[in-house]
């Protein structure tokens, strides 16, 4: 016969582990381009980009948790024959998480931690109306890796700050004075996500 005592710790361990859904805001600078194809390659520094993302992270355990995100990173380099273009983002998420202060015996109230987001990305170009360009729509991936505190202050809600890197790479389709190359843009620049999360 299984004691009353067993089964009750028996349910507890089957009990699904928290979930957060988060809704971020970034802010891109400090950042370099690299456009290269048909035989020319150029460098530019980044303008300033603004950006977010939602994804939906589930802990594994008290120092893991991983999840995805879905987001958008808009990007502008004035030397470069593109308008303000945009990368969406389609990603894994990985967070490390030290857990700092308890908020009750579910949650955290603050959680410092290190993470990575990485997957695939759609490249839309906005190309100038003089330059004598045209491109698909291109298809790359991302890689950024991230620090930062997440506060709990109530058991179904909190915020985050996190400051990172981020790097994309994307392949176009492109066409110029009667030729079609395929041509490389490479983004990298610092920055700093500020997002709410909503525990479940």
């Amino acid at each position: 016969m299984v004691s009353a005592p067993l089964f009750a710790a028996a349910e507890r361990g089957k009990q699904r582990q928290p979930q957060q859904f988060l809704l971020a805001g970034a802010f891109g600078f400090a950042g370099n381009s690299s456009a290269s194809g048909g035989g020319n390659k150029s460098e530019a520094d980044l303008a300033s980009g603004l950006g977010f993302y939602l994804g939906n992270l589930g802990r594994v355990n008290r120092n893991l948790a991983l999840g995805g995100t879905v987001g958008m990173t808009s990007w502008r380099a004035d030397s470069l024959p593109v308008d303000r273009s945009y990368m969406i983002d389609f990603d894994f998420l990985m967070r490390v998480r030290f857990p700092i202060l308890p908020l009750n015996d579910k949650h955290d109230a603050l959680v410092a931690y290190v993470g990575m987001r990485t997957g695939f990305t759609l490249s839309i170009l906005a190309v100038k109306d003089a330059a004598p360009l045209e491109a698909n729509i291109g298809f790359g991936f991302n890689l950024s890796p991230v620090g930062g505190l997440n506060y709990n202050f109530v058991d179904t809600m909190g915020i985050f700050l996190e400051m990172g890197y981020g790097l994309h790479m994307a392949w176009h389709q492109l066409r110029s004075a009667g030729s079609e190359y395929t041509g490389r843009i490479a983004n990298g620049e610092f920055a700093l996500n500020f997002g709410l999360n909503f525990l479940y």
